[in-house]
């Protein structure tokens, strides 16, 4: 099942336009940009001292949600319980410009609407958001010289879920206005499964046991770089204990997705044990097992 992620966009402009045929005011903006060739439309989703993600929505990555049409929804804070309007009732309105996804909302009489519109007179809100599924993506690595890798995830097309104006904090990792709301869960496990199939090619080599002992081994040394910073209080992290932080959660999930590979997650006929696949992970199963329960042991003392 494809799982929902988000994007902010703090310099969507999101506004409450007075129309000149004296209709009742519209809220307009712009829910997602598109990549237009500058950093400044790409989206940050992580940046610690090995490696930097970031994704660019491409052009056309909206057209085949608009052309179906999906049912999407206008909410505030992509909160389902604040509607402001929905495509498929004619009270918002999607369109893909050259900038990216213009939305325009038709507010009703209610609570709801008439909030936001305040907040949208005294400028208290200003950004928007999007909610989408990806249905078409592409992934690409390179090292730079100073060995950081610099990681690429391109969206090619999208299901749409909901868009709307958004309040947030301020951006931690980006001048740019734009980047991932909440952690990048989804792009994390995206690239795990990419990397272990063997980065994208059209015959990806098979994971092996030894593959296995590698992914446990980097678990490991994630682990290890975090204990060491000596953390004595989860709930006020600095920027390097959650870089390390991020790293680990990283490794964990290119390690978990090794082992779904080599195991087979979706074969109906392992049990909960394991069965035929637990034995195919051999040797290298004892190594995950110890790194994965290290460093699930250490995340759930940080939470």
């Amino acid at each position: 099942m494809k799982k929902i992620e988000r994007r902010i966009n703090a310099r969507a402009d999101v506004k409450l336009e007075t129309r000149a045929d004296g209709q009742p005011p519209v809220i307009t903006g712009m829910g997602a940009v598109t990549y237009d060739g500058t950093p400044a439309t790409e989206y940050v989703l992580w940046d610690f001292d090995s490696e930097r993600c970031v994704e660019r929505i491409l052009p056309g990555a909206f057209d085949k949600a608009l052309a179906r049409p999906d049912d999407v929804r206008g909410l505030f804070n992509h909160d389902a319980n604040q509607v402001l309007g929905r495509t498929t009732a004619g009270t918002m309105r999607l369109a893909a410009t050259s900038a990216g996804l213009a939305y325009e909302i038709t507010p009703g009489n209610t609570t709801v609407a008439a909030d936001v519109k305040e907040h949208l007179r005294r400028k208290d809100v200003s950004g928007s958001s999007i909610a989408f599924s990806v249905d078409e993506e592409r992934w690409t690595e390179t090292k730079s010289a100073d060995g950081k890798w610099n990681v690429l995830r391109e969206i090619i097309s999208v299901g749409l879920a909901d868009t709307g104006p958004v309040t947030f904090p301020a951006y931690e990792t980006t001048t740019a206005g734009l980047r991932a709301d909440g952690e990048p869960d989804e792009a994390k496990r995206s690239l795990a499964a990419f990397r272990a199939k063997g980065k994208g090619n059209d015959t990806p080599a098979a994971p092996t046991t030894d593959d296995v002992k590698s992914a446990a081994a980097k678990v490991t040394a994630a682990c290890a770089a975090f204990v060491k910073l000596g953390v004595t209080d989860p709930a006020n992290l600095d920027i390097d204990a959650k870089t390390a932080l991020a790293a680990m959660d990283l490794a964990l999930d290119e390690a978990d997705a090794i082992v779904d590979l080599l195991i087979g997650e979706d074969d109906e006929d392992d049990d909960a044990g394991g069965g035929g696949g637990a034995v195919a992970v051999g040797a290298g199963d004892e190594a995950y097992a110890d790194a994965n329960r290290a460093a699930r042991l250490l995340i759930e003392e940080l939470a």
